[in-house]
């Protein structure tokens, strides 16, 4: 796929935005992967775990298989791994949350997909959304971007956070390629 570099996120040349099925991940052991395109969402998973904690990279790879067919552009949330004495986070969690991010973002690249990683800053500031929103409030502004969902539809915390990760590198596109 040849690609036209603009600054930032990548656009197949000779494809519009709205061509582009683009995929919003959310790492982790209650993450989701929700796929978008003009605007609706396409389909929806679940993060595959596995043992209850790890990402279940086999079924992750039969998800990216069908990602891949579509050529989706891929928005994985950036995790990083961190310790805070404050919020009581161990090394040992830290580093489960900076393997769970690999292990989602490493399928996705070995099979040639386009991986952007998002801050969780970024998105959520560019949608609007906080830091204590439940997962009613951001369903709701889930609902606000994508036309012909309501927030009735069945997702789980970690489907709708990628779904708003997926809007968020919608918008990051549409600024990158002001002419798609």
């Amino acid at each position: 796929v040849e690609v036209v570099n603009k600054g930032g996120s990548l656009l197949p040349k000779g494809r519009g935005l709205e061509d582009i099925f683009i995929l919003g991940v959310d790492p982790g052991k209650e993450g989701g992967i929700l796929m978008i395109k003009g605007g609706k969402i396409v389909k929806n998973w679940q993060m595959p775990v596995r043992d209850g904690f790890e990402v279940d990279v086999e079924k992750l790879n039969e998800i990216v298989a069908e990602v891949k067919e579509r050529e989706a552009i891929v928005f994985v949330e950036e995790m990083k791994p961190f310790t805070n004495e404050k919020k009581r986070t161990s090394p040992q969690a830290a580093y489960s949350m900076g393997r769970a991010r690999e292990q989602a973002e490493l399928p996705f690249r070995l099979a040639g997909l386009q991986v952007d990683l998002v801050q969780p800053k970024f998105w959520k500031k560019e949608l609007g959304v906080n830091r204590d929103d439940g997962t009613d409030i951001k369903k709701g502004k889930l609902a606000t971007y994508l036309s012909g969902w309501v927030p009735g539809h069945r997702l789980s915390d970690g489907e709708v956070d990628a779904g708003l990760i997926a809007v968020a590198g919608q918008r990051e596109l549409r600024k990158n390629n002001p002419k798609c």
